[in-house]
């Protein structure tokens, strides 16, 4: 090609020139599109980019609250020993309620079971007593006969214990039965000291259940069946032990060793017995104190002081043994005050009694019991237990500076009231 052909003349360089103005045209035109597609291709970038750094950042998040975790936390170490379900087989909604989970005594009956089975055994106790009293300007003295009465309980087919109170020094004592029968009582011993008197009918009756006051802790629940005033006889009433060991002065005179409860006794009520949860006999209701700003507080004498007692009266046959004696316990206080050994003091000695066949008077002091010493009036209980009338006992007798021997021969009781009106004072 020449160069001729390379020039270009005016009108078609001007040519040239307008198509390349609407080529430039074109270009101006255009590149605003390009540049959007550019910041989209950015926004997208930037949302990826963004994402990416939160999974990173919760992966990296996981990693370390994993890693604290293990580096902080202790597992629970495991049990020594294999844990069992104390009711297998069972759902907890097939578990048996508070009142009925078994126990080492079993389930728990219901209140009326144990009303029903216990009422048959209670008794109402009416003692007569003539009281002295004075009257007139002169002082002048009359005699009055008073009904006393209380609650009671076989503990065998044929003896019941009471409160010793309520018989103290009484002419005569009936007892009326579960099922209306009135029937004469015999008083076979009685112990101040825990407030109790062993007593025996003719007949049969089922004894109650006996338990032990050993156990009781304040909170355990308790009933008793009673006859208050006298009149509302078999009564229930129920509460809880609200202190144990607690000393109090009792209607004999005597500091008595109780169990406090929050259940209502009243008059009528001494003697009642006293159920544990289960319907065993766990002590003797025995006194109340109230007034216009005091309620709610019972005293029971714990069941084993009771029968210790009751025990040792009963022996092995149906009534009791008797010495004949009344008698005080001589420590050693007493011992110096008077000058004489420490033992039992004899204070009486009824006229045809074992102990006066046998020689025994009044102002001795019995020293031991078939060769064990006597310091109080339980270790004399113990020594007659198991004794039936006709056996013999020998007793080591204090009798102004000189040790005597005398053997006894042991007679069915047949008192019907305390030989004394003094206090601390028991017959034997």
């Amino acid at each position: 090609m020449d160069n001729d052909a390379l020039l270009l003349n005016k009108d078609e360089a001007a040519g040239l020139e307008e198509v390349g103005g609407e080529i430039g045209e074109t270009k101006k035109t255009r590149a605003p599109e390009r540049s959007g597609k550019t910041g989209r291709k950015r926004s997208l970038r930037t949302v990826l980019l963004a994402v990416a750094l939160s999974v990173l950042l919760s992966i990296g998040g996981g990693a370390l609250g994993a890693y604290l975790t293990l580096r902080f936390y202790e597992p629970a170490p495991e049990p020594e020993e294999e844990m069992t379900w104390a009711f297998p087989g069972k759902s907890p909604a097939e578990l048996p309620s508070s009142s009925e989970t078994p126990g080492e005594d079993g389930p728990k009956p219901e209140k009326s079971e144990v009303y029903a089975a216990a009422v048959p055994s209670v008794v109402g106790v009416r003692a007569q007593k003539t009281k002295t009293y004075t009257y007139g300007f002169f002082k002048k003295t009359g005699t009055r006969t008073v009904t006393a009465t209380g609650t009671g309980f076989f503990v065998s087919e044929n003896a019941f214990v009471t409160n010793a109170h309520v018989v103290q020094n009484a002419d005569s004592v009936k007892i009326t039965t579960h099922d209306g029968k009135t029937l004469e009582a015999t008083l076979l011993g009685e112990d101040p000291s825990h407030d109790v008197a062993v007593l025996r009918v003719d007949g049969t009756f089922p004894p109650v259940t006996l338990g032990t006051s050993s156990s009781l802790r304040v909170g355990d629940e308790i009933s008793i069946i009673g006859n208050p005033l006298g009149d509302l006889t078999y009564t229930y009433t129920n509460g809880v032990v609200s202190y144990l060991g607690r000393v109090i002065s009792g209607e004999t005179g005597a500091a008595v060793t109780t169990f406090q409860t929050n259940a209502a006794i009243n008059e009528g009520g001494s003697g009642s017995p006293v159920f544990d949860a289960y319907g065993r006999v766990v002590g003797v209701a025995s006194a109340k104190y109230a007034s216009s700003v005091i309620e709610g507080l019972g005293f029971c004498v714990p069941v084993d002081d009771v029968m210790a007692f009751a025990e040792s009266v009963l022996g092995q046959t149906s009534g009791g043994v008797s010495l004949g004696l009344s008698l005080q316990e001589a420590d050693s206080t007493l011992a110096t005050k008077y000058g004489i050994p420490e033992g039992l003091f004899v204070v009486l000695v009824p006229e045809g009694s074992p102990a006066a066949k046998a020689g025994i008077e009044a102002e001795d002091v019995l020293l031991a019991a078939d060769g064990k010493e006597l310091t109080d009036f339980a270790s004399l209980r113990a020594a007659l237990s198991g004794k039936q009338a006709g056996d013999e006992v020998t007793l080591r007798v204090a009798r102004k500076g000189n040790d005597l021997l005398f053997t006894v021969t042991l007679e069915e009781i047949t008192s019907q009231g305390s030989r004394t009106d003094y206090e601390q004072v028991e017959d034997f």
